[in-house]
């Protein structure tokens, strides 16, 4: 410590009175100086450095009553307004002005320049007046700065009328005095926008608070006032908040883009602030390639990635979910020398913290720590909404009380988060318990809390409690949040009162709120539980044309509901009838059940063609609503060996063509190109998984594989060497162990159907006749090159000593009969068998039940309801075609995620 430091510790020890005697006596001397003032005008810096700025000023006016002059040419008005700035007071800066009487102009555009800083817009007028009544007229800087702090006062309509009075003055304002009433503008904005994603935007007032900015640019040019990359700057910054307004996104971009061609254009370099706006424009409309080629283009250019710029490309690979990507970036940055913000250690413990990666979010504690960044609010709001969605209160409580411990006061959204922990654990009387704590802390519940309590009750079915609870929250005045809104369609459109439910969307219109892919899902999955098809397909038709629920769940929900409806129309009593009793067939014997299939396909190709990738299980569900009814003699080979023998009196490759159409086969190998389903190899031995195939889509796999295959001896040869095909299936153990599972958890439909896959695949290959190697037990079932090509030709070796009935043995005594009627009458590839119909099939009597398992899992088929778990009592009409555990953590994402 240097002697300068040591007398200023020394000094920040004393009292004032003190350090006045310290000093000694000032008594005039010759030539007009004081007696011991060097020691007073020491103390005084010392008094400034230590910011005891009062007792500063008190040794001044002392300094002056004693009779020290010209004051104000003696003293650093820099340092002393400096430190004002720093500690954001005002009021000791009139004293200041006062005690000295300075002659210059320079410490009262200081003074104004401190009130903008504290962002005091009375004190900067009266900064102004006080310059006025000391005879100094206000210049271009005053007025500048004046300006600045109506900016950071947030009163936009004052710093317009400064600059209205400026101008009268004859002044001409400059870039910085635009740039001023720009960043005005972007504050008004920001804070119009802040929370958009939990209440409504005014869009109209933003469009015009950017049009402004706009018109403060063309008369900024309109001047011939060159700007500079500051006030491009402003104007960028503010396209990049206006972006956070999802019905402005697009406009905010375009003006984005004609400001950075402007830049070029007037000869500025992009900066990392420019840059870092750009970017914001991009993540916020959801255009990550044009951010990432910002980024490249930024890297190239030899501008250094700021902290700013870090944070928003890592959010933007969290939100991709690169997680390894977001760790590389976040090395980098720490290897660039750049230190990482609170924000954007907030943004990195968010992505760790759903990536369970606990030993990372240890670190990233340890980084803070080392790099003396304080947790700041924002990261307890993090760290209580990933508990939140993962349910854990106990969690939510710890960090309530490690906040208060290190004198952070939690925001209202950390109890928000531990109200929706609750809710999630079906617990609404313990939610209403974290409301209590949170009005013990000061808060008044927001709309946010409401909508907490709301999906508590909902999700224990409680709904006239849910119901009252939100009477409550009308009754208050507040607006409801969207998914508020859309818990209450889910509520009554589950519970099948529709005309509840368009009352609600009604009063969601009236709260400006449109109908977005949850509100109409929820609909048809309304529709799909009243068993009204009709309505379902209304709604869904009526969504798309225009142009929304264009989504892979919509999809999934109304094909699953079709899929209900097609085996209404299918479902057969096992007692022998006729065609009219048993329902699948109109009076002309047409199959009724073509048209909802000939549905299910537009759907489904309107959906890929519009970008949609389904998951599988929505694929399988497809192509469920393609297979047409069982035969008889396909029922009977299921049952015994001896009957699959003596009935089978087709060629098993006629066969094979009526257990799908030919359209089914078609469709998979567009999946394939689509990469929904994994392509063959045709040149070289393979294994195929399908354990994660519902059992149509792993039927259609093995029918498409022999299709292809057949395309490929049709062109090559019949002796055309075909690779082995290894079918991955799951085995015993695991079979057993998920059986286990969905017996705890009866909701989950999707188990119980994965693990009746292989034995579908085994069922169709003996209906097939074709013999196999592995089976269950093994969790592989193996289709050699060989054995395929025997099963083409129609050939059974006649050296085996015994005959499997199940394999390629089984074909009997017509089989070199048969090999003639294959090669005229290929398999799957007719002319006429393109689409199936009814008349394809030679036995239109079935029974539904032998294809479909037994009456007890006639509803596992369709589109799992949005919401999770126990969210609906259990009906004979829950139509899953899938799991959604995965769609668990995001039911309450709204509620936390936008305002962290």
């Amino acid at each position: 410590m240097n002697d300068g430091e040591k007398g200023a510790v020394k000094t920040s020890r004393m009292s004032l009175k003190e350090l006045i005697a310290r000093g000694g006596e000032l008594a005039p001397r010759g030539g007009g100086g004081f007696t011991n003032e060097s020691e007073y005008f020491h103390t005084y810096r010392a008094l400034v450095r230590c910011r005891r700025l009062h007792d500063a000023v008190d040794l001044l006016r002392h300094m002056r009553g004693a009779g020290v002059r010209n004051l104000g040419a003696r003293v650093s008005h820099r340092d002393f307004f400096r430190a004002c700035r720093s500690l954001k007071v005002v009021s000791v800066g009139f004293e200041f002005l006062e005690v000295i009487e300075s002659t210059d102009i320079r410490p009262y555009n200081m003074l104004v320049h401190a009130c903008a800083q504290a962002g005091d817009i009375k004190a900067a007028l009266l900064a102004s007046k006080t310059m006025w009544n000391a005879g100094f007229r206000p210049d271009l800087h005053a007025y500048t700065t004046l300006i600045s702090a109506c900016s950071k006062g947030g009163d936009v309509e004052r710093a317009f009328e400064v600059f209205e009075e400026m101008k009268k003055t004859g002044l001409e304002p400059n870039a910085q005095t635009y740039a001023s009433l720009i960043d005005a503008i972007k504050r008004e904005i920001s804070v119009t926008v802040a929370g958009s994603k939990k209440r409504r935007i005014d869009d109209d007032s933003v469009r015009a608070s950017l049009d402004r900015c706009f018109e403060v640019y063309e008369d900024m040019k309109k001047n011939s006032v060159k700007a500079d990359i500051a006030m491009m700057n402003s104007l960028l910054n503010a396209c990049s908040r206006v972006a956070a307004a999802p019905n402005l996104r697009k406009i905010s971009c375009e003006r984005a883009e004609a400001v950075r061609a402007d830049i070029v254009a007037q000869g500025l370099k992009l900066d990392s602030y420019a840059y870092a706006s750009l970017i914001c424009c991009a993540v916020a409309s959801e255009n990550y390639i044009k951010a990432f080629e910002l980024y490249d283009d930024m890297l190239d250019s030899g501008v250094s990635a700021t902290a700013e710029v870090y944070t928003v490309m890592i959010r933007a690979y969290g939100i991709l979910g690169e997680v390894q990507k977001t760790k590389d970036l976040w090395e980098k940055m720490l290897e660039s020398g750049v230190k990482p913000d609170q924000m954007a250690y907030a943004t990195m413990m968010r992505i760790a913290l759903l990536d369970n990666d606990e030993d990372f979010a240890d670190d990233l504690m340890a980084s803070m720590r080392m790099n003396r960044v304080r947790p700041g609010a924002e990261l307890y709001v993090i760290l209580t909404g990933v508990a939140a969605r993962q349910g854990d209160a106990t969690k939510i409580e710890e960090i309530l009380l490690t906040a208060k411990k290190r004198g952070i006061t939690p925001p209202i959204e950390c109890y928000n988060s531990l109200v929706a922990a609750h809710a999630r654990a079906d617990r609404p009387d313990l939610a209403i318990k974290a409301v209590e704590k949170l009005e013990k802390a000061g808060f008044e519940p927001d709309a946010i809390t409401y909508e907490g309590l709301i999906f508590a009750h909902a999700w224990s079915r409680d709904y006239e409690e849910a119901k009252r609870i939100f009477e409550r929250l009308v009754e208050t005045g507040m607006r409801p949040t969207f998914p508020t809104m859309n818990c209450l369609v889910a509520c009554e459109a589950r519970r099948g009162h529709f005309d509840e439910v368009q009352s609600i969307i009604d009063m969601m219109h009236e709260y400006g709120y449109e109908d977005d892919e949850m509100t109409l899902r929820e609909l048809l999955v309304g529709y799909a539980r009243a068993g009204d098809i009709e309505s379902a397909w209304r709604v869904y038709k009526e969504s798309r044309a225009v142009g929304k629920v264009n989504s892979e769940r919509a999809l999934n929900t109304i094909l699953g509901q079709t899929l209900v409806h097609i085996r209404s129309l299918t479902k057969l009593n096992r007692g022998s009838q006729s065609r009219a009793e048993l329902g699948s067939y109109d009076e002309g014997g047409n199959y009724v059940a073509q048209e909802w299939a000939e549905r299910a396909v537009s759907a489904f190709h309107e959906a890929t063609v519009a970008g949609i990738v389904p998951r599988v299980e929505t694929f399988s569900t497809m192509l469920a609503c393609l297979r047409p009814p069982s035969t008889n003699e396909q029922n009977a080979s299921d049952y015994s060996e001896v009957a699959r023998a003596v009935s089978h009196e087709m060629s098993s490759h006629e066969d094979a063509a009526r257990y799908y159409p030919s359209q089914a086969l078609i469709m998979y190998e567009e999946a394939q190109s689509l990469g929904i389903v994994a392509p063959f190899s045709r040149t070289e031995d393979f294994v195929y998984d399908i354990r994660e195939f519902p059992p149509a889509a792993a039927e259609v796999m093995l029918l498409t594989w022999l299709r292809v295959v057949r395309r490929l001896t049709d062109a090559n040869g019949i002796d055309t060497e075909i690779p082995t095909l290894t079918i991955r299936v799951r085995d015993d153990t695991e079979v057993l162990r998920m059986l286990k599972e969905e017996h705890v958890e009866k909701n989950d439909r999707a188990l119980a159907r994965l693990c009746q896959t292989g034995e579908r695949v085994l069922v169709l290959l003996r209906r097939l006749r074709f013999n196999y190697g592995g089976g269950l037990e093994q969790g592989s079932i193996e289709l050699s090159g060989n054995a395929v090509s025997r099963w083409l030709r129609g050939y059974a070796p006649q050296e085996e000593p015994r005959a499997n009935l199940f394999g390629e043995n089984s074909l009997s005594g017509g089989v070199r009969s048969q090999a003639m009627r294959i090669r005229s009458n290929t398999y799957g590839e007719s002319n006429d068998d393109d689409v199936w119909t009814p008349s394809k099939m030679r036995t239109p009597s079935f029974n539904i039940y032998d294809y479909y398992g037994d009456d007890k899992d006639d509803d596992d088929f369709g589109a799992k309801p949005y919401f999770p778990k126990n969210w609906v009592q259990s009906t004979s009409n829950d139509v899953s075609s899938y799991d959604e555990d995965d769609d668990d953590i995001k039911d309450l994402e709204r509620i936390l995620e936008d305002r962290k």
